[in-house]
């Protein structure tokens, strides 16, 4: 499978956790992943430990400093579907790691198949103790041509997620 995977960082904390959670994922898949690392609020600091991180596992690296991590969403869909062809368009939160080595495929195969008639799909823990469980969402071709972008304009921009999904929810009524 063709994974075109965005990850967005903003504090100096997250840079670990994404360093463990791309090894738990990188050195373990068996897919195509195309990853691309954002680095959102920008320090010298910051931009050398990432830079670190996208050199060990070859991976892309966007130093932007602009706090648009709707922008960068909507970039990497339009580079996995439009321009790299991938199956799918994957956010991952920093601090996800995958402790037994095939499970990352698994989930992947598992949400595969529901590609063809989800816009999105959210994978989370079930821990009852994770306190923030919703660590991947994976955007579907079927989501980009009919949904298309979230809207950056949408004020408050926490509040992107609820207008994305009232346009699903008007799209799959339609």
């Amino acid at each position: 499978m063709k994974i075109e995977l965005a990850t967005i960082i903003y504090s100096k904390q997250e840079i670990s956790w994404l360093d463990f959670g791309l090894e738990s994922i990188l050195d373990q898949t068996k897919n195509d992943i195309n990853v691309t690392l954002y680095l959102s609020r920008y320090t010298d600091h910051m931009f050398e430990e990432c830079a670190k991180v996208a050199e060990k596992y070859s991976i892309n690296f966007e130093p932007r400093g602009d706090n648009y991590p709707i922008g960068y969403v909507n970039e990497s869909k339009h580079i996995g579907f439009d321009l790299n062809n991938a199956d799918c368009v994957m956010s991952l939160q920093p601090d996800v790691i995958f402790t037994k080595k095939d499970v990352f495929d698994n989930v992947m195969n598992e949400a595969a198949d529901n590609f063809d008639s989800k816009y999105m799909i959210c994978v989370s823990t079930d821990n009852p103790l994770d306190f923030l469980p919703m660590g991947i969402v994976i955007h579907t071709k079927l989501g980009w041509d009919l949904i298309g972008c979230e809207d950056v304009n949408y004020y408050p921009c926490g509040g992107a997620e609820n207008d994305w999904n009232i346009r699903c929810y008007l799209e799959y009524g339609s």
